[in-house]
């Protein structure tokens, strides 16, 4: 420890400026948006240094990690918001769940665990408990084209 007391780390903010520039340039040849916020970080510990140069390196290093652990959640937050889609018709494109919850009547019965029911015009295969050609069913879920089904009393 007495190599830590010792050490005096000679780190201007023009140091910190050059490796958010090296890692900008990584960030051009290893696309991905991950380098670039390590970058960024970078040149943010060198603005603050630029205006407090008495900041330790223990403070510099510990202010970088913050702010890149920071920047790459923030990142993965806003990416994560942006690609969910938001719309009041979450299941428009995905048929087979708009069926969930409703109940239906067999067309044909459910033997060793398959069968067929039909909704709007349209045969559907069924899983569920072995049931009589016309028992009413409700759809659990839907895996694929395949609903998934239980008796409904």
């Amino acid at each position: 420890m007495s190599f830590l007391n010792n050490f005096t780390w000679g780190a201007t903010y023009w140091h910190w400026w050059i490796l958010g520039m090296v890692l900008l340039g990584i960030e051009v040849f290893v696309p991905g948006f991950f380098f670039l916020w390590l970058g960024i970080a970078a040149g943010v510990v060198g603005l603050i240094l630029f205006f407090d140069p008495a900041l330790s390196w223990q403070i510099q290093v510990i202010l970088y990690a913050l702010l890149s652990l920071a920047s790459i959640f923030a990142w993965q937050f806003w990416l994560h918001s942006m690609l969910t889609p938001h719309t009041d018709q979450p299941t428009l494109n995905r048929r087979a769940v708009q069926y969930v919850g409703r109940t239906f009547v067999l067309e044909q019965a459910i033997v060793n665990g398959r069968g067929r029911i039909r909704i709007e015009g349209t045969s559907w295969s069924v899983e569920g408990p072995d049931l009589p050609e016309g028992s009413v069913v409700r759809v659990i879920t839907a895996n694929g084209a395949v609903l998934q089904v239980e008796h409904a009393p």
